[in-house]
């Protein structure tokens, strides 16, 4: 789909390059098309925000807005974990801004059963980059209160959760698949067409 359009049907929750050149310094013009249908973006277009991707670790989103937005600046856990390092790619994001429906207080398995057809699970990468560049344009936090499960691991293989703390701060921690909390969810994406249309 061309960006015009998609941007068209989302609204307010489209993040396209413009705005990430203006946050990272991204050359704007080497964004693909959108790879999602016209149908997944209308029955999205309210409950998640598409985004624009390109190649940046957490580390290096943190170094982009520092103790503005993150609990933990420079001393963080997470500092040599992979997942950290994990760039993403140049694409597109259809993310939910808030939990999987119904999946806070419970593991990880009973989570995972929550997931409508063409739900995916995001990387930690993922969602914080969504976080703090949805934060950049709107000065608002996805998630909320709420912390979210995502499909990265550290490196003992726990699940990796990115949440935000009182609506101030991006936070990023790891548990057991089995922890039970009421604002812990599972993040959630939508999974993209694989032949999108240029129209």
């Amino acid at each position: 789909m061309e960006m015009k359009n998609a941007q068209e049907i989302m609204g307010e929750n489209f993040v396209g390059p413009k705005e990430i050149k203006n946050i990272y310094g991204v050359d704007s013009q080497k964004f693909p098309l959108v790879p999602f249908n016209e149908n997944q973006l209308i029955a999205n277009k309210d409950s998640h925000v598409l985004i624009a991707t390109f190649p940046i670790s957490i580390l290096n989103i943190k170094k982009v807005f520092g103790k503005k937005i993150f609990f933990w600046e420079k001393s963080a856990w997470y500092n040599d974990e992979p997942f950290a390092k994990d760039r993403g790619r140049i694409g597109w994001e259809l993310v939910k801004k808030s939990p999987t429906e119904a999946s806070t207080d419970k593991t990880l398995t009973e989570q995972i059963k929550l997931l409508k057809k063409g739900g995916i699970i995001p990387t930690a990468q993922t969602m914080v980059y969504a976080i703090a560049t949805y934060y950049a344009i709107t000065d608002k936090f996805l998630l909320g209160q709420f912390s979210v499960r995502t499909s990265s691991q550290n490196l003992k293989g726990s699940p990796v959760e990115v949440g935000v703390v009182r609506e101030e701060w991006i936070i990023v921690n790891c548990s057991s698949e089995s922890r039970k909390s009421t604002l812990l969810g599972l993040a959630e994406a939508i999974r993209s067409d694989p032949f999108p249309q240029k129209e």
